[in-house]
This record gives structure tokens, C-alpha cells and sequence, in this order.
């Protein structure tokens, strides 16, 4: 699939570009790095049914949270035994579904789920998610998620065997604490032999955080150790944003601006002899910069058409509603924009369309998918042509 030319002039929504030959890249990139853990992508991340049948044609299995994720990703061909129903907590109407669709894998943290699950679905396999207090997480769900590794598991494990619950595995992000767990199973006759290490992972190196490479190669030697061959443990990850992230970008349009004092957005009085600029574009956070209020992110604009370098003024970037909390960027240096000059945010993929709503109105931004000519990737995509969309916008000049 190639992307025919097109023009931005007549759209005065927002949109999102999903660069398909990137999302194979880092696939790529996966198996590279990673090549003994199977990826069980996190559908609560992006839901988008392109991105989910590309990652399905490449062979990545799917970590779903509710009945809903698992009709979808069923929908679009996927057989159950490549999912894994990843929410520690279910109702019993879900757990029934995934009865009557075969998808076995399910989770568990405590004792009522572990009996619920046993009582509904005795033939269910189970992974025990235990907490590992991650401090640097983008999004922590220690606090509602996950058994104490020493003072719980050890007991769960227990009541599983008591309930014959012997394929059971553990929901893990610490290895260490894993290989204690699996031991303890050998000891109370329960054979693990699943190890989940979770998610957390990310194509996009941020402050604090390791680049891609050397993680896995950290996660490589862990397992090495903790889990040599011999063990014949089969090890799963959980990516989200490390697939989504980074394919998709945000095109956005100022749609008002106004000139005030400097002070006005620095709070500085010493600014009070400059000018600034509040600029109001069509996304918010109540759309697809959601992820501003879930995850605590700071996306960073530029502008789409580059231009001569030019003098910069304080700004602040306002989203489309009335609420004055529609903030997106607060205190920002930007050239002196105008009326319709594009804006275009890097990285958006994820935790972006599955959580906008549309508040004050304002439709979900769409999502336009394309591959470069220069990817060498409209041939050898091993995803039907069918489900690609064309760009109704001419990027040339802007890309």
C-alpha cells in the first residue's frame, strides 16, 4: 500500500498518522532482542483493529481485560489459546464467555477469584499476578493488583493444588521472586510452567527510563539465570505502549489564539514587559490527550511545516472544550503561531484513542495508516491490503 497525494487544506479535524512499516520495525526489533519471549500485546493500550490484524498477521498473541477486548480480537481471526484474559478481578458473566470461546488463560491474585474461576471454569489455566513494586512504572497497579510474592503466593499456591488447579503460573514482573514461587510449586506438587513478566516495556526512551536493548538484555540475563533451559519454561511479556506508542502521530491545527502578557502563563512578574501566546487547537485532553491525565505525560508539539528559525514567546496550548482543566501544554516555548498551522505530537499511540471520550461533543480523532515508499514494506506487509485505509491528506511538503 502506497499513500496517493492529498491535501490538509479542508480538514479541520485532527487526526492520527499510523505509520504501518514502523509497527513492523519494531516487531522486528522484538524478535531481535527478545527472541525467547512470545508478546501478548496489551489490547487496553490501542484497540485499533488495523494495528490488532498486523500484529495478529506478525504473530503476536493478545493480553485482553474484558468480554468486550476478547470479541474483538477474536473478530478479527485470532484463535483463543493466543489470548491471555489478563484482569485479576472478573465478573462471572465474563469468565463464562471465555468458557464458551476456549480462551484458557486467565489471572488471578486472590483466594475468592482463584474459587470463582475454579467453580465456573474448573479446566481454566491460571497465572498468579503478584505485586513487584515497580517505582519507576509509567502507570503503577501495585496498589490494586498483584499478591504479595512472600506473604500471599505462597498460600494461593496452596489452595490452588487443594482445588486441583496444577497448571497455574505466576503474573510476574520480578523474576527473582518468580523462581522462588516456581520452586515452591515443585514442592507442593504444582508444576509452573508459564512465567509472565508483565509489561512496562517502551520503543521510546524517556527520562528515567533504559534504553529498549539494554533492558532485554538485563531481562536476557535474569532469565538465564533464574530460568536456564533445562527448565523448559515458557516466558510471555505484555507490551502495550512499545507497540503503539511510536507509530502513531497526533496532527493537530490552532484553531484560535490570543495575545497576552508574559506573566500571565510564567507567574513571573519579571515578565510582565513581554508578550506571550495561548493558542487553542482541536485535541484535548479530554480526547487524545487523555494520556496526559492517566499516565502524566508531556507530549511534545512541533511544528508540522518547518520554517526559518524564529524568535520564541511563552506559550500555553489549550485544548477544544470549555473546561478551563483542558490544558496541554502549560508553559511552552513556541514561535508565534497563526490561525490553521498544523501541530504534530510524536509517540501517541498509546493509552490516546481507547480513552478520549467526546465530551462538549467533539468526535474521537481518526486514524489514517500509511507505509513510505521508501520502507520497501508495500509488498512484504503480511497484512490484507483490504483493511488499509487511504489518507484523504497530502502530507507533501509537511513530512
Amino acid at each position: 500500500m502506497k499513500c496517493n497525494q492529498f491535501t490538509v487544506q479542508d480538514s479541520e479535524e485532527a487526526f492520527f498518522l499510523f505509520d504501518l512499516g514502523k509497527l513492523i520495525l519494531l516487531h522486528q526489533r522484538w524478535i531481535e532482542h527478545l527472541p525467547q519471549i512470545h508478546p501478548f500485546y496489551a489490547v487496553k493500550c490501542n484497540d485499533n483493529k488495523l494495528l490488532l490484524s498486523l500484529l495478529a498477521s506478525m504473530g503476536v498473541n493478545f493480553d485482553c481485560a474484558s468480554k468486550n477486548e476478547i470479541e474483538t480480537v477474536l473478530s478479527i481471526g485470532v484463535s483463543p489459546e493466543r489470548i491471555i484474559f489478563a484482569n485479576p478481578c472478573k465478573p462471572r458473566s465474563a469468565i463464562e464467555y471465555a468458557n464458551s470461546q476456549n480462551v484458557r488463560y486467565m489471572t488471578f491474585d486472590n483466594e475468592q477469584e482463584l474459587q470463582k474461576i475454579h467453580s465456573l471454569y474448573p479446566k481454566s489455566e491460571l497465572l498468579m499476578r503478584i505485586s513487584t513494586f515497580n517505582y519507576n512504572a509509567v502507570i503503577s497497579f501495585e496498589k490494586k493488583f498483584g499478591c504479595n510474592p512472600i506473604t500471599e503466593a505462597p498460600e494461593l499456591l496452596k489452595k490452588a493444588v487443594v482445588l486441583g488447579c496444577r497448571e497455574s503460573s505466576a503474573y510476574v514482573n520480578s523474576i527473582a521472586n518468580a523462581r522462588k514461587l516456581f520452586d515452591l510449586g515443585n514442592q507442593f506438587g504444582c508444576p509452573l510452567k508459564l512465567l509472565d513478566i508483565g509489561g512496562g516495556f517502551s520503543a521510546v526512551l524517556e527520562n528515567g527510563t533504559l534504553p529498549f536493548e539494554s533492558l532485554a538484555m538485563e531481562i536476557n540475563q535474569a532469565l538465564s539465570y533464574y530460568f536456564p533451559s533445562d527448565m523448559n519454561v515458557t516466558v510471555i511479556a505484555e507490551p502495550g505502549r512499545y507497540y503503539a506508542a511510536k507509530p502513531f502521530q497526533l496532527c493537530t491545527r490552532v484553531i484560535g489564539y490570543r495575545k497576552v502578557i508574559a506573566s500571565k502563563i510564567t507567574g513571573n512578574a519579571a515578565d510582565d514587559g513581554d508578550i506571550g501566546f495561548m493558542y487553542f487547537i482541536n485535541d484535548g485532553i479530554y480526547g487524545s490527550f487523555n494520556c496526559i491525565l492517566t499516565e502524566n505525560t508531556i507530549p511534545q508539539g512541533q511544528l508540522l511545516k518547518k520554517r526559518k528559525a524564529s524568535k520564541t514567546y511563552w506559550s500555553t496550548v489549550w485544548g477544544q472544550t470549555c473546561d478551563s482543566l483542558d490544558i496541554i501544554l502549560k508553559k511552552c516555548q513556541l514561535p508565534e503561531l497563526f490561525e490553521n498551522e498544523l501541530l504534530l505530537f510524536q509517540n501517541m499511540g498509546a493509552y490516546s484513542l481507547t480513552v478520549s471520550t467526546e465530551f462538549n461533543g467533539f468526535s474521537r480523532t481518526k486514524v489514517y495508516p500509511y507505509i513510505k515508499e521508501d520502507d520497501g514494506y508495500s509488498s512484504a506487509a503480511t497484512f490484507e491490503q483490504s483493511q488499509a485505509m487511504e489518507l484523504p491528506l497530502t502530507m507533501d511538503g509537511y513530512l
